[in-house]
């Protein structure tokens, strides 16, 4: 999946702020409409108290959305360039082992620092992975 298709997946980030600001607005026509219907300030107090919880979880999932989402986005970016990264090198390292005489082969492949590579550009299962030879 390319990085446009990945980005244009996303959730639109005119919408969020839409969703966001009217969240935002419910909260203050509710005060607003708390302040104007009660006579006291005790009254309306009271009201605020009661949506105090409601308005600090709308405050702070906004405020995480909007400050999470460049991140998130960075490491989708980051994650498919190593996908892509990987593959190169498998596609690589099966080539230069179609190269190469077979005793130079066996030797290089039997290289500690090599071995775990080509385990995984050969196809073994994870768990041999973690293995020592």
């Amino acid at each position: 999946m390319g990085e446009k298709a990945m980005a244009s997946s996303g959730p639109n980030p005119v919408l969020s702020a839409l969703v966001a600001v009217a969240l935002l607005a419910l909260v203050g026509t509710l005060m607003v409409f708390a302040i104007l219907t009660y006579r006291s300030a005790d009254d309306a107090l009271k009201i605020w108290s009661a949506l105090s919880g409601f308005t600090g979880l709308i405050v702070g999932a906004v405020a995480a959305y909007f400050f999470t989402s460049g991140a998130i986005r960075s490491a989708e970016r980051r994650a498919a360039r190593a996908g892509k990264l990987a593959a190169a090198n498998q596609l690589a390292l099966t080539q230069v082992a179609g190269l190469m005489n077979p005793d130079d082969w066996q030797r290089i492949r039997s290289d500690p620092m090599i071995a775990p590579a080509v385990r995984a550009a050969v196809g073994e299962p994870a768990a041999s992975l973690l293995c020592d030879e």
